[in-house]
């Protein structure tokens, strides 16, 4: 027999043992061959490491082959998949939803935690269909703690993922402003018919809290050690910007509007010194005449 019959069988065999179970005879039928030139068949498979198990019946059939057929994914397969995203990618909107999923016991209720991460990952599965499409989104009962209303409806123009998938850039119709809004703070998505008005990736510059503008202010503030652990862990954004110094750290960058840095000055009193940011502290000085104690 040539070697293209022979190749042409065992890729055959290949596919009847994945999807059957067949004794030597009736693969003999099957492929027109000779019982004995089945077993030479089985011992190549052997030599190409695919492994043929045989039942209690003499029916043979290979190890495995139906759970990958229906993508059925092993323990120790989830495993790893699960120690990898929690090692490269914790903060990422589909990591917690995944995870969760590669349970090895689900639960035969789904948790709060649970809901809510489903919740994230459908809201962020919108959104990046939103900015492939150049379609207008609805960010329904957004939470803002310090906004007007805590919970109120956005119609923005999605830009793009900051802060490793945490944060959206988005251009909101009603302030006529580009914001970054918290992936874990949007109740639900709903993408409109409506496009985006124009590409809107370069017109405007934001800085590292969350607020954009066309020019920024250059401020520098000296920061305690736990200011600047504070920061560099609670906004990512501002870590290029931290720089030792003689043994102390420092902020030194671009902001936009003082409320976001001064709020986090704000909620450390005595960490942090101005040390240049004529504007920032102009606005530290107005808001700490509206605190009531």
């Amino acid at each position: 027999m040539d070697n293209r019959r022979k190749a042409e069988n065992l890729i055959r065999l290949i596919g009847f043992l994945s999807t059957r179970k067949l004794n030597i005879k009736e693969i003999a039928k099957l492929l027109e061959v000779e019982t004995r030139q089945v077993k030479v068949y089985l011992d190549s498979l052997e030599d190409i490491a695919v492994s043929v198990d045989e039942d209690l019946n003499g029916r043979l059939f290979i190890f495995g082959a139906d759970k990958l057929l229906q993508g059925e994914l092993e323990t120790t397969e989830k495993s790893l998949i699960r120690s990898t995203l929690l090692l490269h990618k914790p903060n990422h909107p589909l990591t917690a939803g995944i995870v969760n999923k590669l349970k090895e016991e689900l639960l035969p209720l789904p948790t709060l935690d649970e809901l809510t991460q489903v919740r994230i990952s459908d809201n962020f599965d919108k959104i990046s269909k939103a900015i492939d499409h150049k379609r207008r989104i609805v960010l329904h009962r957004y939470h803002s703690p310090t906004g007007k209303k805590e919970h109120s409806d956005r119609l923005v123009e999605p830009i793009a993922f900051l802060d490793h998938h945490r944060l959206l850039k988005a251009y909101e119709i009603a302030s006529r402003t580009v914001k970054s809004f918290k992936i874990d703070r949007i109740g639900e998505v709903e993408i409109t018919d409506t496009p985006c008005s124009k590409s809107r990736k370069e017109t405007l510059k934001m800085d590292p809290f969350g607020f954009s503008c066309e020019k920024t202010e250059i401020v520098k503030i000296r920061l305690s050690p736990l200011a600047k652990d504070l920061m560099s862990e609670e906004l990512p954004q501002a870590r290029p910007y931290l720089t030792e110094i003689k043994a102390e750290w420092f902020f030194i960058g671009p902001i936009c509007d003082p409320k976001g840095l001064g709020r986090f000055i704000l909620g450390l009193p005595g960490h942090t010194w101005v040390i240049k940011g004529d504007g920032l502290q102009e606005h530290l000085k107005a808001a700490v005449t509206k605190y009531e104690f």
